[in-house]
């Protein structure tokens, strides 16, 4: 049994839903709305990695700092 064109049609726009269309150009941008969001997501994540690094890096740059007043204070008092 052959369905006719009038007959097909129904069918077709029965499977086509706001939500849940059969569209391949929607569902290619669903993919690529995901692809994006991955993306986004991975270079939220790296801008996280090198601020805790530079955060890291200044911290035992302040250490030091502090370190070398604390000695040269000590040798301070050796000539006072």
């Amino acid at each position: 049994m052959q369905l006719t064109r009038s007959a097909a049609l129904p069918k077709f726009f029965a499977k086509q839903s706001v939500l849940g269309c059969g569209c391949p150009a929607l569902n290619h941008q669903a993919d690529n709305l995901a692809k994006l969001r991955q993306e986004f997501l991975s270079v939220i994540e790296l801008i996280v990695k090198i601020f805790g690094a530079v955060s890291k890096i200044k911290i035992n740059a302040i250490k030091e700092r502090h370190a070398f007043l604390r000695a040269v204070r000590k040798l301070a008092l050796i000539f006072i």
